[in-house]
């Protein structure tokens, strides 16, 4: 849970302290390039977008979790992402 007594520059300096690492890692998939073994967990999606979607929440969710331990902080690019949302 967020502490929020700590402001959070303070608390991204931390984790780079802890962590002794200064990179941020950005996600901002490209559904074409997910790896297939991701992207079959979707496939019989009746809703193209919904399959897209939760290809790609589950694609970053396997980043955040292969780097959790070493990166302090990731950027989801979610004006990247607003722009795969179709306006009816």
């Amino acid at each position: 849970m967020y502490d929020y007594k700590e402001n959070i520059a303070d608390k991204l300096l931390n984790q780079i302290d802890q962590k002794k690492n200064p990179c941020v890692v950005g996600l901002d998939p490209l559904i074409e390039q997910i790896p297939e073994n991701v992207r079959k967990n979707t496939r019989d999606y009746d809703n193209p977008f919904e399959a897209v979607r939760d290809t790609i929440i589950e694609f970053n969710k396997l980043i955040i979790d292969a780097i959790a331990d070493i990166v302090p902080a990731v950027n989801h690019k979610w004006r990247f992402m607003k722009n795969m949302v179709v306006k009816v």
